[in-house]
């Protein structure tokens, strides 16, 4: 990749390790993330790493692939019945798909991605006297897959696989390879054409362009709520210490509420009423942040993806200010968006009107979305 550490190319103005982090990193799933990483970029990879909400450490891998992974898992001892193994090249993983792999290797062991292959594959071997390749077999193509990552397993089996190969580790092209090995059945689960794999530079422009060329689309976001006593303010996922809270069916936080109707508008998806009725029981004191999450997801299932928002929040008093990093920490992680594509601002309305007397507050956002081949 023209001697940079691929993890730090930016793509659409962010790091490949950004966008794994926003997508994956803010699953409800992942209890902790382990970063494997050369050894010259360890420090650069720590301070993306800080920028989110997550628990997250960094490592120095190995001199292969297999070594890295084996780094990765020793450090991840004593955490989580499932582990999965993802390659920062494919940074539009989405989060069902992780869904669905970890459905499978739950009750199975062991799962991983692939998608069926477009093109005849044939087997060569090199001719001894003219040093030609020669074909040597033709592989059905509909019994093949072009396998990706995220790969998910149960945390002891692939633990117990890799320390098994522990001297053989650079024979194996990916984590599966050393389950098959033992003998052991891998769960084959559909992936993704958008979860393509950066390996050479030109691989940047294919993935750009063919997630950002198609359109772009820009929603408007509004909400406001009365401010209560007995009531915590929630704004952006967090709760901010005050004597008052905003008042509504679930915790009423006016940003995340502003956020979700721009991201429907801006795919002309309706907005939060029609998908989450204040009438309805099941919504009931509900973390707006969870509902964020399944805004983002039904905006991305309709074949979007956020490129940023911009927030406006505005409440007399408690000041916000001091707080707007912890939100934009908990938006990027609620909505898979890396916090450089995040804005949030606060203001106030000078004493003026019912805001300004301090009986509510209100947001406005803006979300841009482009669109790209489902």
């Amino acid at each position: 990749m023209g001697g940079v550490h691929k993890a730090l190319i930016q793509l659409e103005g962010t790091s490949l390790l950004e966008h794994c982090l926003a997508r994956l990193g803010g699953h409800d799933r992942v209890e902790k993330i382990v970063i494997v990483g050369h050894p010259q970029i360890l420090s650069a990879l720590s301070c993306i790493a800080d920028t989110y909400s997550l628990d997250t450490r960094v490592i120095e891998g190995g001199s292969s692939r297999g070594e890295s992974v084996l780094n990765g898992l020793r450090a991840l001892d004593g955490c989580g019945d499932l582990v999965a193994v993802h390659d920062v090249a494919r940074p539009f993983a989405s989060r069902e798909l992780l869904d669905r792999l970890a459905d499978v290797a739950d009750s199975h062991g062991a799962a991983i991605p692939g998608i069926p292959l477009r093109d005849t594959v044939k087997e060569v071997a090199t001719d001894v006297d003219s040093g030609l390749e020669i074909v040597v077999d033709t592989p059905v193509r509909s019994a093949l897959r072009a396998i990706q990552t995220p790969q998910v397993f149960q945390h002891p089996i692939l633990r117990d696989a890799y320390e098994r190969w522990a001297d053989r580790l650079e024979t194996f092209t990916d984590d599966a390879s050393l389950i098959e090995a033992l003998g052991m059945p891998v769960v084959l689960v559909p992936g993704e054409e958008g979860n393509g794999k950066v390996t050479l530079p030109g691989d940047l422009e294919t993935e750009s362009h063919a997630r950002g060329a198609v359109s772009t689309r820009v929603g408007i976001g509004y909400d406001s709520h009365r401010l209560v006593a007995g009531r915590p303010l929630v704004l952006a996922g967090g709760t901010i210490p005050s004597p008052v809270g905003l008042q509504g069916h679930s915790d009423a936080d006016v940003i995340y509420h502003a956020v979700m109707d721009a991201m429907l508008g801006a795919a002309s998806l309706g907005d939060i009423g029609q998908h989450f009725p204040p009438g309805e029981p099941a919504w009931s004191g509900a973390r707006s942040g969870d509902l964020l999450r399944r805004v983002a997801d039904k905006v991305r299932c309709a074949g979007f993806e956020p490129a940023n928002v911009d927030v406006t929040v505005v409440i007399e008093r408690p000041r916000i200010g001091p707080h707007i990093s912890q939100m934009l920490n908990n938006m990027a992680v609620d909505a898979g968006i890396a916090p450089c594509n995040l804005s949030i601002k606060a203001s106030t309305d000078e004493g003026m009107g019912p805001i300004g007397r301090g009986e509510g507050a209100a947001a406005w956002a803006v979300c841009c979305l482009r669109r790209f081949p489902i």
